[in-house]
């Protein structure tokens, strides 16, 4: 039995998904990100860092900009790291793509009627 079968048997109306991880990989959010801050970082400080901003964040997901930016013995204070973690969260992600089952499960429960919903537990 199909989980498309369950879902019609059960008279579902709506499915809602988690967004990161769930639709898409999420890393690719965060390498878009990083991308645009290390432009930012660059065209401040003169310094290519997203590739150590990435291992960085393989590391320890905690204080990255803080850190990357100590690494270069750059003090710049709370405020630009601040700054630095608006224009992440902000940012249009480029690169995004759907898990490879997610379209075609998508175009099915659309084609039962189901309605879909998203949700994030993800920083706005």
């Amino acid at each position: 039995m199909t989980l498309l079968s369950e879902l019609t048997k059960r008279d579902i109306r709506a499915v809602i998904f988690d967004l990161d991880d769930t639709l898409y990989p999420e890393i690719q959010y965060v390498k878009s990100g990083f991308r645009v801050v290390g432009e930012r970082i660059k065209r401040d400080y003169g310094i290519e860092c997203v590739e150590v901003m990435s291992k960085l964040f393989n590391d320890d997901k905690n204080d990255v900009y803080k850190r990357v930016l100590e690494q270069y013995g750059i003090n710049c204070g709370q405020n630009y790291i601040d700054e630095l973690v608006v224009l992440y969260r902000e940012h249009t992600p480029v690169g995004l793509n759907f898990f490879s089952d997610v379209r075609p499960f998508l175009k099915k429960i659309k084609a039962f009627g189901i309605k879909t919903g998203i949700i994030t537990d993800g920083r706005i």
